[in-house]
């Protein structure tokens, strides 16, 4: 089970890192609205959930 939990946070750690370096490469931050980036936070935080959800 805690096997299961530590490598689910490594995906999700990956997953959300690879969507912040893409959007920060992409995207400078005086280009991102701030609605843009309050769906782009939550949807990050919604793939974290789904993935911590699926272990427990």
């Amino acid at each position: 089970m805690l096997y299961d939990f530590i490598l689910t946070f490594i995906i999700a750690f990956f997953f959300i890192g690879a969507i912040n370096f893409v959007i920060h490469t992409y995207f400078p931050k005086d280009k991102l609205e701030r609605k843009k980036r309050l769906v782009i936070y939550t949807v990050q935080s919604a793939i974290a959930a789904l993935l911590l959800v699926f272990v427990i």
